[in-house]
């Protein structure tokens, strides 16, 4: 099963900036791609040259084309071989490679799982139609299932604890023993967004979950002076996955209050790391299989739709009966 971690979806994997002239291999949900610079845009091919098998990312891009280290052969961005050396007039329809969907929006790289053609689109940031925003991105690679990763995005009472000193100082100077989280939960066309308050704050927090694996915290919303952290929780292999942060601004990249954001969102980062990469089992079991309370009211509906919509297919793709088609954007 391809890119069975996370099948049918779009989602950025990197800054485009990473992505210039030289060839990239990434792994993404399991699968080896090789990623490039084509004539028209970014392109990818399954990272295996289909004559003897080595690693295509070590090639070359020249002319639009990707050029294989080992005998030259040359690959445009379908996939098709356009090009073997010594080989005039021999048959280049059945020497192809698998390709991917890749773009390049808002200055990120986003790939398809899946391979061959799509009619889908990636799901943008809507920070990106506001006049003057700005995107800094930051990212680290954990050694976590990508499921332990999303929960904890979505999880907001464990903000006064792993993150006392940052984005839950707020809050964990105004908890005492008898304060009550709130939680309202209200379907979206891409997910679910949670409004949270501690008793009857009459201001509370507001974030999304973006199906399969985003999340959009609202952090300021005024006229002029928008601020939203995008992130994305991408698997790599099995449990490894890269928390990819975009910070949307609409006060300028090169702002003081800018430049300490993106210290900001690296150190919350790090507080979230040790935590979640300690998950034991490692992908979150089903909504029973742990103990939970009324404030997991959020997380609990991402583990009902991924035991749903994803859990069932893999566990065939194990050895179980023939899987079948499932879109991993259902509506929940």
């Amino acid at each position: 099963m391809a890119f069975e971690a996370l099948p049918g979806i779009w989602t950025p994997i990197m800054p485009a900036s990473e992505l210039a002239a030289k060839p990239v291999g990434f792994t993404l949900a399991g699968e080896r791609l090789a990623l490039f610079r084509s004539g028209t845009g970014v392109a990818g091919v399954r990272d295996r040259c289909p004559h003897r098998g080595v690693s295509l990312s070590n090639g070359k891009a020249e002319g639009g084309r990707l050029a294989c280290p080992f005998h030259g052969w040359q690959f445009d961005a379908q996939g098709a071989c356009r090009h073997v050396p010594f080989n005039p007039g021999v048959p280049l329809g059945p020497l192809g490679t698998q390709a991917v969907p890749v773009r390049e929006e808002v200055g990120m790289i986003w790939v398809y799982t899946g391979y061959g053609s799509t009619d889908t689109a990636p799901i943008l940031p809507e920070a990106a139609a506001l006049p003057g925003v700005r995107f800094a991105w930051v990212y680290e690679d954990w050694d976590a299932h990508w499921t332990r990763v999303m929960e904890n995005m979505l999880d907001t009472p464990h903000l006064p604890f792993v993150h006392r000193g940052t984005i839950g100082a707020d809050m964990a100077r105004r908890m005492r023993p008898e304060t009550r989280m709130n939680q309202t939960l209200t379907e979206t066309q891409h997910g679910v967004e949670t409004q949270f308050r501690l008793d009857e704050d009459p201001s509370p927090g507001r974030l999304q979950w973006v199906r399969p694996n985003g999340m959009v915290l609202f952090i300021l919303e005024k006229p002029g002076w928008t601020m939203r952290m995008h992130v994305w929780c991408v698997p790599l292999e099995r449990d490894r996955t890269r928390l990819l942060v975009a910070a949307a601004y609409q006060f300028g990249v090169l702002t003081p209050l800018a430049v300490l954001t993106s210290f900001t969102n690296r150190k919350i980062i790090f507080e979230d790391r040790a935590v979640v990469e300690s998950s034991d089992p490692k992908e979150i079991p089903p909504p029973g299989g742990e103990a939970n309370v009324p404030t997991d009211k959020m997380t609990l509906r991402f583990r009902t739709w991924y035991h749903r919509e994803i859990a069932p297919d893999l566990a065939r793709a194990d050895g179980g009966p023939e899987a079948r088609p499932r879109s991993a954007v259902a509506t929940l």
